[in-house]
């Protein structure tokens, strides 16, 4: 291995159990190293089995690793971060079997053909839904987009669609929505996935997703908003409305502290 002037590309403020592999862009470096079991790869790489890293991919591979970083450190959810990482490495693989050069400057070209690839898995090889290809696609398309400072989606540039409903299921003019609309939704999708982390949820309320639109969603988790409440009068159904609400809250707040001890602090048996 050729450990020359190579950056950091894992992910060390990641929580991760004892038997979980901890995430690492590493192996994008090397040729096959996308494709290699993930337990294995980083055995391969140390015994010198990949080769040498790929030098003209370390640009590229630190601007993706940065982007997911900084998600990560904004709060993403570690769910949203393994899906990313496993689509880039069949994204990487796929360049890795073409034969493509990838870097900073052939990125795009190599996705826009890899996108034509996932149209021919799923409409020839069909071993890969549609619906899986275009969550392929959207997402290593999203973290593209953010690393170029896109004004368009690059993922518009493809023949890669979202899958059309069966006809019947919507009327025909229901049916022919906005591509851009689509994309929106997707985004915001996205943005809730890393807007969820587990300190989020399990945190104190109200949950507050920011949104690359530049709105955030606050949520109260079906509770009325202290905002919101209006004083009741100082009658005895006001105050037994006003004690009513509170032990609803109290319950609420309850039920949670009893979800999280048990599923989350809860001492793992030996056996």
């Amino acid at each position: 291995m050729d450990d020359g002037s190579i950056p950091n590309l894992a992910f060390p403020g990641l929580k991760h159990g004892r038997r979980t592999i901890p995430l690492d862009l590493l192996p994008l470096l090397y040729l096959g190293g996308a494709s290699a079991r993930a337990e294995k790869v980083a055995q391969m790489i140390a015994s010198g089995d990949l080769g040498n890293p790929l030098r003209e991919r370390i640009d590229l591979v630190t601007k993706i690793h940065e982007e997911i970083d900084f998600s990560l450190k904004s709060g993403g959810a570690t769910s949203s971060t393994i899906v990313r990482i496993r689509y880039l490495r069949d994204f990487f693989s796929f360049a890795d079997s073409a034969d493509y050069s990838l870097n900073i400057d052939t990125v795009l070209s190599v996705y826009v053909n890899w996108t034509d690839h996932l149209i021919h898995r799923f409409r020839t090889i069909k071993d890969l839904e549609q619906l899986s290809a275009y969550n392929y696609g959207i997402t290593v398309g999203t973290l593209l987009d953010k690393i170029f400072e896109r004004e368009s989606p690059i993922l518009l540039t493809t023949r890669l669609k979202f899958p059309r409903r069966k006809k019947g299921a919507l009327s025909v003019a229901k049916d022919k929505q906005s591509l851009q609309k689509t994309f929106a939704f997707g985004y915001m999708l996205l943005d809730l996935m890393d807007g969820l982390s587990l300190d989020s949820l399990w945190g104190e309320l109200p949950v507050r997703i920011p949104l690359r639109t530049g709105q955030e969603l606050v949520e109260w988790s079906w509770l009325v908003s202290p905002l919101h409440l209006k004083p009741k009068p100082d009658t005895a159904q006001g105050r037994a409305q006003q004690k009513r609400r509170e032990k609803a809250r109290a319950r609420f707040t309850v039920f949670f502290k009893i979800v999280d001890t048990f599923f989350f602090t809860r001492p793992v048996s030996p056996h």
